[in-house]
């Protein structure tokens, strides 16, 4: 039974279902690594560390769960001195630090590339 919506087809509640946006919250130690999960058209992962990090790796989508078209965003309720973001052969316009209470956004715009968006 279709949970979203009786009256869709198989195709039409996949559809539906991918673009339902996911939200992932972590709270994440200086030096570790957010892995993002993919299969949503809009993904946000939500990280509240204990305090400032001083580095943190956070990996995008991969090609196999990500659509040209998505979008990701990490925001953090605390400052990130080094970040890294990772997860596809070409990332444009990374970003490598975050402030306090900042989101930023990447959107998928060929296979293995995300482009910071603002």
């Amino acid at each position: 039974m279709n949970l979203i919506n009786p009256s869709l087809t198989p195709a039409q509640q996949s559809a539906a279902a991918r673009s339902a946006p996911t939200v992932q919250n972590s709270a994440p130690a200086s030096g570790a690594t957010v892995v993002m999960t993919g299969g949503s058209a809009d993904a946000m992962v939500n990280l509240n560390p204990s305090g400032t990090l001083a580095t943190l790796t956070v990996t995008l989508p991969d090609n196999a769960t990500s659509q040209i078209g998505d979008i990701a965003r990490i925001g953090s309720s605390k400052a990130v001195t080094l970040l890294t973001i990772n997860g596809a052969t070409s990332i444009i316009g990374g970003i490598t630090s975050l402030i306090t209470n900042q989101i930023v956004s990447f959107k998928k715009t060929a296979d293995n590339t995300w482009m910071a968006i603002q």
